[in-house]
């Protein structure tokens, strides 16, 4: 990721599963944005991470369970939802 101190646009990572991204882009985010709220779009799966909120028709089939759409309409935050990388 960094060599020297300086950064790099390139990442060189073994291929994992299908869509599956690097794990150091993850580490680049955060190290970029810590203790930041990391949203991932278009999720499968095989990319969840801890501390990551991650949307993906694949992910919650026909959307979010009805509890946590309830808690996120009464603007409250869906139960065990841990948020940024400074809850580790």
């Amino acid at each position: 990721m960094k060599q020297g101190g300086v950064g790099s646009d390139i990442i060189l990572s073994e291929r994992k599963g299908q869509s599956q991204k690097p794990t150091e882009i993850y580490e680049l985010i955060e190290e970029l944005v810590p203790d930041g709220k990391y949203l991932e779009i278009f999720a499968r799966k095989n990319n969840l991470r801890d501390y990551w909120v991650s949307v993906g028709n694949e992910v919650t089939g026909t959307g979010p369970p009805d509890e946590d759409r309830e808690a996120v309409e009464a603007n409250m935050a869906p139960a065990g939802a841990v948020y940024g990388a400074g809850n580790r």
